[in-house]
């Protein structure tokens, strides 16, 4: 399990010699990110917080990009169409078995 930040790339912004300069109101979405190792080799990745967000790589490094990705691509979509975006809540618990 990771958990890593992702920028909403979505808000105003502005660009100086084709480089994006983003704004300083873009918000942080922080979400838990479950890597499952594949049987043909490289990573499968899914996004509980985020419903039908998944990704793959060949490595763990591909992969991680690509779910970032994807995960911006998710948000985008979701305020595109003036849905809300999801929050994780989350707490992790000890089980002894």
């Amino acid at each position: 399990m990771t958990i890593f930040d992702v920028k909403n790339q979505s808000c105003k912004f502005l660009t100086l010699n084709s480089f994006p300069l983003y704004s300083l109101d873009m918000k942080i979405h922080r979400y838990t990110v479950n890597f499952v190792p594949a049987e043909e080799g490289g990573y499968t990745v899914i996004v509980p917080a985020l419903p039908g967000c998944i990704s793959e790589g060949d490595t763990y490094e591909e992969a991680l990009e690509n779910i970032k990705e994807a995960i911006q691509l998710y948000i985008e979509s979701l305020q595109k169409d003036g849905l809300p975006v999801p929050e994780e809540i989350s707490e992790k618990i000890e089980v002894a078995a």
